[in-house]
């Protein structure tokens, strides 16, 4: 039988790496809109931005599942349903807008304030 104290800590142990999974998941779709995001925009400064941006979820992708393999857990291997779909709407939005650069920025932002809001959430940062 657990005593209180081992469980209190296999429960704090299980809600770290669920939010960390949860982070890391977010860095997948980060990277994967960002990437679409750079094949789409036209001004080559534009797809430098998002070349970076993607290259930096990577990274914190790749930190993140080291710390969840250093806690013994196994890491989550691919994005969610949510990012597929704002991808998918990003597709559409590109295609109303006629491949606008505005746009595609303008959802690029959107998405990393929802990312920014997600990591104060779980780190309790702000």
């Amino acid at each position: 039988m657990k005593t209180t104290r081992e469980l209190a800590r296999e429960e704090s142990h299980k809600i770290r790496v669920q939010k960390l999974q949860e982070l890391l998941v977010k860095n997948y779709d980060a990277n994967k809109g960002f990437k679409k995001a750079m094949k789409e925009a036209k001004d080559p400064g534009l797809k430098d931005y998002f070349k970076k941006q993607a290259f930096f979820h990577h990274r914190y992708a790749t930190q993140i599942d080291k710390l969840i393999h250093s806690l013994n857990e196994k890491p989550i291997s691919e994005g969610s349903t949510v990012g597929r779909f704002h991808r998918i709407w990003m597709d559409v939005m590109i295609g109303i807008s006629g491949n606008d650069d505005q746009k595609i920025l303008e959802e690029c932002i959107r998405g990393q304030r929802a990312t920014v809001k997600e990591y104060q959430e779980k780190t309790g940062e702000e």
